[in-house]
């Protein structure tokens, strides 16, 4: 990831990085919301065929 940050110009690094965290923190909350979705499944005894 820095590496490719380092390829931007020195004025555009800071937007790149904004939009890197963003993307991180957009992962990073569905795979807590998919955690929580199968142990909601889990306690409701699965999907319904």
């Amino acid at each position: 990831m820095f590496e490719d940050l380092l390829k931007f110009p020195e004025d555009e690094q800071e937007a790149y990085y904004q939009l890197w965290l963003k993307g991180v923190a957009i992962g990073l909350s569905r795979r807590e919301a998919e955690a929580k979705g199968k142990s909601a499944e889990g306690k409701k005894g699965g999907k319904k065929p």
